[in-house]
This record gives structure tokens, sequence and C-alpha cells, in this order.
């Protein structure tokens, strides 16, 4: 998930605005491409980025693992520091 804290939470009319947007890959590869052209091409200035866990494809649920943040206070400075970016 992408956040921008940058982008207007408010629209004109005083409505909350949806300023959170991200994707599910099948991959761990694309997810981090992505993340990392987010960051570079300033779509974002910070990320949340996990692993799903299914059963199987049946399954309505899927379980959340291994999260990490990126931009937040007290983070990592660099994504090649994460984890999932090594």
């Amino acid at each position: 998930m992408m956040i921008n804290p940058e982008v207007n939470q408010y629209m004109s009319n005083g409505s909350l605005a949806d300023v959170h947007d991200g994707c599910v890959f099948s991959n761990m590869p694309d997810a981090q491409e992505y993340a990392k052209d987010a960051v570079k091409n300033n779509l974002c200035t910070r990320f949340v980025i996990g692993n799903f866990m299914q059963k199987d494809n049946d399954d309505r649920r899927a379980n959340i693992q291994n999260v990490e943040t990126f931009g937040f206070r007290h983070d990592k400075k660099n994504i090649k520091q994460l984890q999932f970016f090594k």
C-alpha cells in the first residue's frame, strides 16, 4: 500500500478523500518493482509491503505476514535495507 501524506486528505466539500493506493501481486519481484518505482516517481513517500498467505485458490480469506514499512519515523532510510529487498 502506497501512502502519500502530502496529498490533501479532505476534498473541497469537507469529505474525506482516499489518499492510499496499492496493488496485490502474485509474486514478490513484481511487488518490489512496483514499490521501487512508486518511490522513485514520487507517487508515495511511504509504503507498507507484506506477504499474503492463502491456503488454496478457493479460500476467500488470506492472512498477512512478514509486513515491513518504509518512510515512517524510525524506519530504515534505504529500500535495499528491508528484508523484502535483499
